[in-house]
């Protein structure tokens, strides 16, 4: 099936040069030239992925992915930044807000279609490995107070939604360890299954601190070892 991917960019050099190159790759691509507009193709075309300026007239970058994250219902969609913003602090801001990757302009074309193939691919193979490996109803994944709608991608603890959402990286360690609740988790191992260039602790220190506004730390470090699930005390 083709996959559809939303590009929203105010440079039409820019969105047309992404549209032409993810076309050839045989993907379907919608365009919007600003954030009012990527909130209206979102609701209407329902993309599998969002390739996000920031700076752009009427709605920025960053309050389109809040808006977005914000929602309660429908598949988790991931999102990609990419914006002349090249510092440090705008990275972690935009991953922050909920953004899955951040490609700084300029960027090779390659790098970004790899990019967006990983992800997809991701995606692909936590759906699949889910059916296969630890199918539940309603597409729930389940331990002690953790509760994990695998086709919606919200996540509960202690009966409070977590918000923000966990990213697509935060989600498929939260997979990973719920396949296998009393298992300790290699970081190596992790990363195996991974994509991305940020430390396994960093992702598990993110899912940390959105769990604990709602209770006990769920996640244990075994020094030398790895992380597993604990049962809230």
């Amino acid at each position: 099936m083709t996959k559809s991917l939303l590009v929203v960019d105010d440079d039409p050099i820019i969105r047309e040069s992404v549209t032409w190159a993810l076309k050839k790759q045989n993907y379907e691509v919608i365009e919007a030239i600003n954030g009012v507009e990527a909130i209206e193709c979102f609701d209407r075309h329902k993309p599998d992925l969002i390739l996000l300026d920031i700076l752009m007239p009427d709605k920025d970058g960053l309050t389109v992915c809040t808006e977005l994250r914000e929602r309660r219902s429908g598949p988790y969609v991931p999102i990609i930044f990419i914006s002349s913003l090249d510092q440090l602090e705008d990275k972690v801001r935009g991953l922050s807000t909920g953004g899955d990757h951040y490609l700084a302009k300029p960027f090779h074309m390659d790098e970004l279609l790899e990019l967006v193939k990983a992800i997809l691919r991701q995606i692909e193979s936590i759906k699949a490995s889910v059916t296969t490996e630890t199918p539940t109803e309603n597409d729930k994944l389940q331990w002690n107070n953790i509760q994990f709608n695998t086709e919606t991608g919200e996540v509960f603890y202690c009966e409070h939604e977590i918000d923000p959402p966990p990213s697509e990286k935060e989600l498929e360690i939260l997979r990973i360890m719920l396949g296998n609740p009393s298992k300790i988790f290699h970081r190596d191992e992790m990363m195996d299954r991974i994509v991305d260039r940020r430390t396994i602790d960093s992702h598990v220190a993110n899912i940390r601190s959105k769990f604990v506004k709602y209770g006990p730390d769920p996640i244990e470090t075994v020094h030398g070892r790895g992380y597993r699930l604990v049962k809230a005390r």
